[in-house]
């Protein structure tokens, strides 16, 4: 039964196929590995580090689907997809 993490590199590559390889681009599972541990770390160290920038701490949760877009974009950079996809 493949993690989830291992299904975001699984998809990653996916990405990469259907895009043009661009120089250096990075292993899809080192990209998963990057971005679940960022997640984890966020949602552990989340007041800190929302403090840390001068952001609000309770501010975390309403931010969420910022905080997923931002992931989300960092994806597809890796994937050599277009800012607006």
């Amino acid at each position: 039964m493949p993690t989830p993490a291992q299904l975001l590199a699984a998809s990653i590559r996916d990405l990469q196929a259907r895009s043009a390889p661009g120089p250096g681009t990075p292993d899809p599972a080192l990209v998963s590995a990057y971005v679940n541990a960022s997640l984890f770390a966020f949602e552990v160290m989340a007041p800190w580090l929302m403090t840390s920038v001068g952001l609000e701490p309770r501010a975390y949760e309403a931010r969420l689907e910022e905080i997923i877009d931002i992931s989300l974009g960092l994806i597809g950079q890796t994937a050599g997809a277009a800012p607006e996809s």
